[in-house]
C-alpha cells in the first residue's frame, strides 16, 4: 500500500512538473513574440528588417548564400510609408484615434510579403519579385482602401487622412548594406511626394 502511494504521489509530482514546464514554454514564446512585435499594431518591430527581408527569401527559396538568396527572387521593392496629416489627427481628435487610424492602416498592408512598423506613423515593406512600378501600383490600391476606412469611420477626416510612400527597387545581388540603402533611398523619395502632395507628418 505504501509503495503505491509513493508511487501516484511520484506521478503527480511528474504532472505538475510537466505543467510547470509546459507553462514555462508557453510564458517564453509569449515574450519572444512581444520582443519582435509591436503591441499597438500587431506588426513585427523593425529591429533587423534588412536581415529579416534576406532570411524570408532564402527560407521560401532554400538557399544559403545572401546574393544566391537575393536573385532568385529578382526584384525586391523597398517601401517607406508615413500617414498624412498623423500630427493633426492626435492634436484634435486625441491619441486613441489615431492608435485607431494606425492600426486600420496595419490591418490593411499586414498580409504583404514582409511589414513592420518603424515607428510612430512609419512602416517599411518589402515585396518580393515586384518592380517599383509593380509597387506603386499596388500601394496607390492599398492608399485607396485606407482612405476608405478611414473616411467611414472618422468621417470629419475624410479630405485629409492618407498616406504617402516612397519606393526604392533592388535589384539581386543584394546584402544588407545595399538594403539599408534602399530603404533610406525610399525614405527620400517619401518625403519628395510629401513635399508635392503639400501633406503634413
Amino acid at each position: 500500500m505504501e509503495n503505491l502511494w509513493f508511487l501516484a504521489a511520484g506521478g503527480l509530482l511528474l504532472l505538475v512538473e510537466e505543467i510547470r514546464i509546459s507553462n514555462l514554454r508557453e510564458a517564453l514564446k509569449i515574450c519572444d513574440y512581444e520582443r519582435k512585435h509591436d503591441a499597438l499594431t500587431g506588426l513585427r518591430k523593425p529591429q533587423g528588417f534588412e536581415e529579416q527581408v534576406i532570411a524570408r527569401v532564402k527560407k521560401a527559396h532554400g538557399v544559403r548564400s545572401y546574393s544566391c538568396a537575393s536573385c532568385v527572387a529578382g526584384s525586391i521593392g523597398i517601401i517607406f510609408i508615413d500617414v498624412d496629416n498623423f500630427k493633426e489627427v492626435n492634436d484634435t481628435l486625441g491619441h486613441d484615434a489615431g492608435d485607431e487610424i494606425l492600426r486600420i492602416l496595419a490591418d490593411i498592408i499586414r498580409n504583404e510579403d514582409l511589414v513592420v512598423r518603424r515607428s510612430g506613423d512609419e512602416f517599411l515593406m518589402a515585396l518580393f519579385g515586384m518592380t517599383k512600378e509593380g509597387a506603386g501600383t499596388r500601394l496607390v490600391k492599398m492608399r485607396n482602401r485606407f482612405e476608405t476606412v478611414v473616411s467611414e469611420q472618422f468621417p470629419g477626416l475624410a479630405s485629409s487622412v492618407s498616406f504617402t510612400f516612397g519606393i526604392e527597387e533592388v535589384s539581386c545581388p543584394a546584402d544588407v548594406a545595399l538594403l539599408k540603402q534602399a530603404v533610406c533611398g525610399a525614405e527620400i523619395e517619401m518625403y519628395k511626394h510629401k513635399d508635392r502632395r503639400g501633406t503634413k507628418r
